[in-house]
Order: structure tokens, then sequence, then C-alpha cells
């Protein structure tokens, strides 16, 4: 089944999400310049590794050589030297030496976006993925519908019970996580805000 999160708004919040959830690990499955790490990183203080998974290979998408990416990359995540690292290889090799088998961890998948790459890495990190894991990936929308096809197919074939929740929609374009191991009995709730909340810089100002 596919929902609205109740939980978090944006995927930079998979940082809030996690915390709360008492997950310290993330793998990263296609890092491309590094942006999403750094906002990660930068907002996750108690993630003790990010594991940045991409060949840095061409394929379709990205029809041309990967270095400069990937020196971009390794420059921007530089200041997280102490808890970033880079596995250039592809993703279910990565997914087979996942590090700790026994403590739930972030897998977010954003590499090849054709229905056929996604399904595999659905499959690969869910299968090795300890239970507790949150499974997310980028791009739930239209112009991908390779995404959508692939995470609506596993999780529908893998188990009934299994619910797909999206950001909404003005993190464009969405993103989609599962709780591996089934539905936690608790939703983080507090984490949603639908409104706007005062600047409390702004605030001091106006005083």
């Amino acid at each position: 089944m596919i929902i609205k999160s109740d939980e978090i708004s944006h995927r930079v919040d998979f940082s809030l999400l996690c915390k709360a959830r008492g997950i310290d690990k993330a793998y990263e499955i296609g890092t491309d310049r590094g942006l999403f790490a750094d906002d990660l990183l930068s907002r996750w203080p108690e993630c003790r590794r990010l594991v940045c998974v991409d060949p840095y290979e061409p394929y379709d998408e990205m029809p041309w050589s990967r270095q400069a990416d990937l020196l971009m990359a390794t420059q921007r995540l530089a200041q997280y030297r102490d808890r970033v690292k880079f596995w250039q290889t592809t993703s279910d090799t990565a997914a087979m030496e996942i590090e700790v088998r026994t403590e739930p961890c972030l897998v977010y998948i954003d590499g090849d976006h054709n229905y056929s790459s996604v399904l595999d890495d659905i499959k690969a990190w869910h299968k090795f993925a300890p239970k507790g894991s949150i499974i997310a990936g980028h791009d739930y929308d239209y112009r991908t519908e390779g995404v959508m096809q692939a995470v609506n197919e596993f999780f529908r074939s893998e188990d009934d019970n299994y619910f797909v929740r999206l950001t909404h929609e003005q993190d464009e374009p969405p993103s989609w996580y599962v709780y591996k191991g089934g539905e936690p009995k608790t939703l983080m709730r507090r984490l949603f805000i639908k409104d706007e909340i005062p600047n409390e810089r702004y605030r001091k100002e106006a005083k």
C-alpha cells in the first residue's frame, strides 16, 4: 500500500527519523557528487558511518566519464572523513558485503533509475539489510516510472502488509521508504511539521 508519510516531509528528514529510531549507520546507493550525502551528514551528527556506494562508471543516464563526479564528491565530503567511506563498486556487490548485519541501518537507493536496476537494488538490499532497517529511495515520480514500478511491484509481491511511505509533494521529487521486517508499533509523528513555525533569529531581531 502506498501512503503519505506522517513522519517526515522531505528526504533530509531521514536524519531525524533515523535518530529517533536509534539508527546510526547508512548506505547511499548512487552518491554522484555527494549533495545528499552532505545533507545527511550535516544534519545527523549521530551517524557513525555513511557508506557511499557508487561505481562511478558511465551508464545510460550519465554517459560520460564519472571521475569528475567522484572528485567533487570526495572533496565535498572530506569534512566528514571520520564518518564517511566510499565503496567504488556495484550495488549488489556492496549489499553482500554489508558491514554489520545485526544493527539496523538506513539504505537510500538513488542510482540508475530504470526499472530493472531499481528492482535489482531493492532485492539486494532487502535481502541483506537487518530487520528494523529503513529501506528508502529517491524519485518516486511519474517522470521516473521505472522507480515507481519497481517499488510497487517488489513490496506488493513481498508482503501485502508492507506500507510504502512517500515524502510530501513539496519534496520534489518525492522519496519512498519502508521498514524492513514489518511496521513499527508506533510512528514518529512528532517529526512531521505541517505548518510554518517562527524563525527564532528574526523573532529576536524584532524585539
